[in-house]
């Protein structure tokens, strides 16, 4: 086949291209725009970081070599909510923490050395004017899909979550860590309206973000009006790692109103598009599980061009399949008040009694394995 165009530069407009580029002979990426949610912390989690190394060989290596530190996400990581802590022993589940401007530079490099991968700055107006045999829309949660693809859903799942996300970068050596690499207190609506995130990055380096459930944002303008925050959040700990340190970079806030899943009419889409990420699956990063997603998709993009038996209908369906648990997740994570929240938060509990239960969440929530059975 001749030229295939992806819309969007993220995480999966990336992967996608290197995916595209055995079969075409000419792969172009359209991008134009800031991520703004870039400047605040995004995990790979486990699977994700599997299906990156199989995309892009030596890829570990290169981020290890940058500073990337190995979290283990039992033993390194203190995760406490309104119930408690969860348990920290020697765990299976390893992953390389990393900025997401890392990744994608890192990324954005692997694909320029490919002389069939062309990066354009320019933004799509239609697709029909692309002229490509495929077409693969990946430009995020704010892109416009019904006006480039027609009305495509046969369904469109909307939760308000009204999260506001506050960040800087510090040195890892100025915070209290005490023998553990990362920190996360749960938001959890409506006992918990504010949490913390606190994770390494290359370098040397840390993010540390401030997760507040605001319907109008609140006043928070200096690192005084962080602290401030960082007070509140309950069991005193995020605030004590941070109050001796100071940021190396200005508060980046970012604003995230809803969380959606949207399930497509595979029937009334184009023959020669394929929609993936954001713009399918919005989620609200309380699991992380946005990057890891998009890179599952990508995969199934893989297997199935490599097949020789690439069909868009099938693919969407099985798209719509990938993105069920990860939004279920998201969506309990964000509900105040209903069954799936009520059964979440008793597992929850649980699991901060019970090693073997932690690690089988753990795998969940990483896509090892499945919420019924315990591997």
């Amino acid at each position: 086949m001749t030229k295939a165009v992806v819309i969007g530069g993220g995480i999966a407009g990336l992967a996608a291209a290197k995916v595209l580029s055995p079969h075409f002979k000419q792969v172009i990426i359209y991008d134009k725009g800031e991520i703004k949610q870039s400047l605040h912390q995004h995990v790979l989690l486990k699977s994700g970081q599997t299906i990156l190394e199989n995309l892009f060989p030596g890829i570990k290596k290169k981020l290890a070599l940058a500073g990337c530190l190995e979290i283990d996400w039992a033993k390194d990581t203190l995760w406490e909510n309104f119930d408690g802590s969860f348990p920290r022993y020697d765990s299976s589940v390893k992953t390389l923490s990393m900025s997401r401007i890392l990744l994608q530079k890192m990324i954005i490099k692997e694909l320029a050395s490919m002389p069939n991968i062309q990066f354009k700055d320019e933004r799509v107006e239609k697709i029909a004017d692309l002229e490509a045999s495929l077409v693969v829309v990946a430009g995020g949660q704010n892109f416009p899909l019904n006006r480039f693809a027609g009305s495509v859903y046969s369904k469109e799942k909307i939760l308000s979550i009204d999260l506001t996300y506050r960040s800087y970068v510090f040195n890892q050596n100025e915070l209290q860590l005490d023998g553990f690499k990362q920190y996360y207190y749960q938001i959890d609506p409506p006992k918990s309206l504010l949490g913390g995130v606190i994770c390494p990055i290359e370098d040397g380096k840390a993010m540390v973000t401030i997760i507040e459930k605001e319907a109008r944002v609140s006043k928070c303008e200096s690192y005084e009006d962080f602290l401030n925050k960082a007070r509140q959040i309950p069991g005193g700990k995020f605030y004590e790692i941070i109050k001796n340190a100071q940021p190396l970079t200005p508060m980046a806030t970012f604003r995230k109103t809803n969380t959606y899943r949207r399930i497509l009419d595979e029937k009334k889409i184009a023959k020669g598009i394929v929609i993936i990420g954001d713009v399918l699956n919005s989620l609200n990063p309380v699991f992380g599980q946005g990057m890891t997603l998009s890179l599952m998709q990508v995969e199934l993009l893989e297997k199935m061009l490599s097949s020789k038996n690439f069909d868009e209908k099938n693919f969407h369906i099985k798209c719509n399949g990938l993105g069920v648990i990860p939004y279920l997740l998201s969506k309990t994570g964000s509900e105040e008040k209903s069954f799936g929240k009520t059964i979440l938060r008793l597992y929850l509990q649980l699991c901060q009694k019970s090693r073997g239960l932690h690690h089988h969440f753990l795998k969940v929530l990483h896509g090892l394995g499945s919420p019924g059975k315990a591997i």
